[in-house]
């Protein structure tokens, strides 16, 4: 039996052998031969199809056009924040770049730190949010609270979160311990925070939400994650009057309860009045 030098194919030698043998060995070469001519059409087609996928997975253009929609985050407010700068902003640091109310900038070079609250073209508002000097606090309230112990989030609706029972900082006595709340001392802008991590799941949407005397001001959610679990942070410069109260809820639709999980992920923090 040989084969051809320029393609695979097999040839016997019939020389001397009875007509009945050359038949069934002439069968044999023609099946032989079909059998390999598939394969080098099948070895030719994966290379191709090996090539089209190694050139999708290297376009980074989005060749789905996905959009965050596409991906459970259409709810997620894109703000842009400037960590690295070297000077504070100013009124041409606007709409036009990007930012937006609730924009944050941070000085490293001075470091000062400024919150964006109009962001017109031409014509942006920054304050800053940092220390006046001496090491003073030009505010009059910086409240942060944490737990000390996981709280169950059920699911299926938005619930105040009642877990935070511990005061790492109040320097105008206004945490309500008693309805897990924030009291108002003075109308104005406030820098509002919380972190929330809630144990893992594969499943449903996780949100966050400032509420003021029960009415929703903001809200910010994030993708469910399995096993270590799901965290992130709701930041918002909000305008809040005297007398009313500010708390935060939280909704997960795991189909079961998770815990909110206590330690450094989840808190909530206040500073302000920025502006009055």
């Amino acid at each position: 039996m040989a084969r051809d030098a320029d393609e695979v194919k097999f040839h016997f030698k019939y020389e001397g052998l009875p007509p009945a043998m050359i038949h069934n060995l002439r069968e044999i070469e023609r099946v032989m031969n079909l059998q390999v001519e598939s394969n080098q059409n099948y070895t030719s087609e994966t290379e191709s199809v090996d090539s089209d996928l190694g050139d999708h997975m290297a376009d980074t253009d989005n060749p789905h056009s996905v959009d965050k929609t596409d991906v459970s985050l259409g709810n997620v407010v894109n703000t842009l924040h400037k960590f690295d700068a070297t000077a504070a902003p100013t009124a041409s640091d606007d709409s036009g770049d990007g930012y937006s109310v609730g924009s944050m900038w941070f000085d490293t070079t001075n470091d000062k730190a400024y919150g964006c609250l109009d962001s017109t073209a031409t014509a942006a508002v920054w304050t800053e949010l940092t220390q006046s000097g001496g090491g003073g606090s030009s505010f009059t309230t910086r409240l942060s609270v944490s737990m000390s112990t996981d709280w169950e989030l059920a699911s299926g609706s938005a619930l105040k979160v009642t877990g935070f029972d511990t005061v790492d900082e109040d320097d105008n006595g206004d945490w309500d311990a008693a309805n897990k709340r924030w009291d108002c001392p003075t109308t104005g802008w406030y820098l509002c925070i919380t972190g929330i991590e809630v144990e893992g799941s594969s499943t449903g949407t996780r949100v966050s939400y400032f509420y003021e005397n029960g009415t929703r001001m903001s809200r910010e959610s994030s993708e469910p994650h399995a096993g270590d679990g799901c965290s992130w942070t709701h930041t918002k410069m909000l305008y809040l009057t005297s007398g009313r109260y500010l708390e935060v809820y939280a909704y997960q639709s795991s189909g079961s309860g998770k815990d909110i999980i206590a330690g450094v992920g989840s808190f909530f923090q206040i500073l302000g009045p920025i502006l009055t």
